[in-house]
């Protein structure tokens, strides 16, 4: 931080400081603020263009390094929403076995519960209790963000014939 003068190098420090957990009272502390105003002060500093745009700019590169895009999330939060329990249990209605259960429903489950079976071709983990993720969350997650539910489609609704 060769060049700065002291203001600007605790700025910058509450940055990178604020990256970390997103809490900016916290961050306003560790970068040298006050601790009796950092509330004050960190939410200040948030309402800088300067400062807002240099946090953009880590949280873009941040998503970028992880690859996560609007795309991406959408797709998960859409798995979670669209998730169908048939697809947990094999055509004559019992519990798939762990390894046949494929990637969209798995990655809707939060929590399972599986047991371990002797069968004629050895032992097998089976399915024995799953709880999927919430899906009407889901389902209002999308709905926000196509704007479903603006009133737009129940004015339009009323006006057709």
């Amino acid at each position: 931080m060769a060049g700065m003068n002291r203001h600007d190098a605790r700025r910058a420090r509450f940055v990178s400081e604020y990256a970390i957990d997103l809490n900016a009272s916290a961050a306003a502390i560790r970068a040298g603020y006050a601790a009796r105003w950092a509330r004050h002060i960190g939410y200040r500093l948030l309402q800088d263009p300067g400062i807002a745009e240099a946090l953009a700019v880590r949280a873009e590169a941040r998503l970028a390094r992880l690859c996560i895009d609007v795309e991406a999330v959408l797709a998960e939060v859409a798995r979670i929403a669209f998730a169908d329990p048939h697809r947990l249990v094999t055509a004559d209605g019992k519990p798939k076995a762990i390894g046949e259960i494929d990637d969209a429903i798995a990655a809707a489950l939060e929590a399972i519960e599986t047991e371990e079976r002797d069968g004629p071709g050895g032992p097998s983990v089976r399915l024995r209790r799953v709880r999927f993720a919430p899906k009407l969350g889901a389902l209002r997650l999308l709905g926000d963000y196509l704007d479903l539910w603006s009133g737009q489609l129940r004015r339009e609704e009323e006006v057709a014939p």
